[in-house]
């Protein structure tokens, strides 16, 4: 079994079972970035709720490598009247 299905288990009788698609943080990210998705339209694409799209989303935020350059270069004009 690949690791690209979600697999839900019966916490009564230890049954477990496999379901659709893993919906990846990633995936969720640019879709809403880049292709300019709504919660909504997003969730309605990948059968789940809007609460698991934003919760993907975070998940990618905070995976996302945050580096500033240690120096930077400001040019500034003005003109006095």
């Amino acid at each position: 079994m690949g690791n690209d299905k979600q697999r839900y288990k019966y916490m009564a009788c230890g049954r477990s079972i496999v379901g659709g698609l893993r919906i990846k943080s990633e995936d969720v990210l640019i879709e809403y970035l880049s292709g300019k998705q709504t919660y909504t339209q997003i969730a309605e694409k990948y059968n789940c709720s809007n609460k698991t799209v934003q919760r993907k989303i975070d998940q990618s935020s905070a995976q996302q490598n945050r580096t500033f350059p240690s120096r930077v270069n400001v040019l500034m004009g003005s003109n006095y009247f």
